[in-house]
């Protein structure tokens, strides 16, 4: 599995969590990963240790080359726009409009390159009446409902992982393969919008399912109760895989 993406070239502008996961996911398939970085402390999760290595970095990193580029500056970006000319895919998490206004949107970079796969990740994607909002994972985790179905209402405490942050990267490396995979019958690159809000929101499939079918508010208990009267109702039987 560690090879399957080995010929693939892919172009990181991102920070934190949500953009650089989907970097990661594809470099653990082999895929060579080139993330670009201020020059000035890189990733602001470089900045949680004094070598620049901290477990919060590492954990999304691994890996993937890295280059610090000064997006600022008109050489920062003719050199982007080079390495994306020889990239199979680009992936950049910055509100909408900025990487228009740096010259690395969509739109000039895919007349630079026909065949690129341009991801981007947003918190609510390019339209709409939240599109500048930044977002985190408790935003979205609290916004989408996904938080109703894992928290206490009375004592709402958020839990360790960045679960909203993770589920937006696979989602948006799931969408990559998937671009790739059109590329491959059609020659052609594609521009892929992933946004936090919507990931979760896909994410809570059975909880909303449920509202559909029923008409009541799914409650953080309902399926570990569900689960019990399911496994009761197989005692005796080979349901189970």
């Amino acid at each position: 599995m560690t090879s399957i993406l080995k010929n693939l070239r892919v172009i990181e502008t991102a920070n934190f969590v949500s953009g650089p996961y989907v970097g990661q996911l594809l470099a653990d398939l082999g895929a060579e990963v080139i993330k670009i970085e201020n020059p000035n402390g890189g990733d602001p999760f470089r900045s949680l240790s004094p070598d620049g290595y901290s477990a919060d970095f590492c954990s999304y990193n691994t890996n993937k080359k890295s280059v610090g580029v000064d997006l600022t500056k008109p050489e920062g970006r003719a050199l982007v726009e080079q390495l994306a000319k020889t990239a199979d895919v680009l992936i950049e998490n910055f509100r909408p409009g900025v990487m228009d206004r740096l010259q690395l949107g969509w739109d000039r970079l895919h007349t630079a390159n026909p065949k690129l796969v341009y991801c981007s990740v947003t918190g609510f994607g390019r339209e709409g009446p939240y599109q500048h909002r930044p977002a985190y994972d408790s935003v979205a985790g609290a916004l989408s409902g996904f938080f109703s179905q894992l928290l206490d209402k009375e004592r709402p405490q958020i839990v360790g992982p960045a679960l909203c942050d993770a589920v937006t990267g696979l989602y948006g490396a799931y969408a990559v393969l998937g671009g790739l995979l059109e590329r491959g019958s059609t020659g052609a690159g594609k521009r892929i919008d992933v946004t936090m809000m919507e990931a979760m929101i896909a994410f809570l499939r059975q909880p909303i399912m449920n509202y559909i079918f029923t008409g009541q508010t799914p409650a953080p208990l309902d399926r570990p109760a569900k689960s019990m009267c399911f496994a009761l109702a197989c005692a005796g039987h080979e349901c189970g895989p």
